[in-house]
């Protein structure tokens, strides 16, 4: 299992991507991400 806490992240300080994000990824599921440019996947 992979847990994230209280996760903060952006490009610019003006423009925050992920605010206090919690995740929680369990063993034997795929998850992804998706926007308009890219595709991210995980698996785990």
């Amino acid at each position: 299992m992979i847990t994230i806490q209280n996760l903060n992240f952006s490009y610019s300080k003006s423009r925050p991507l992920f605010l206090h994000m919690d995740l929680e990824l369990k063993q034997g599921h795929i998850y992804g991400e998706c926007n308009s440019n890219c595709v991210i996947g995980l698996a785990s």
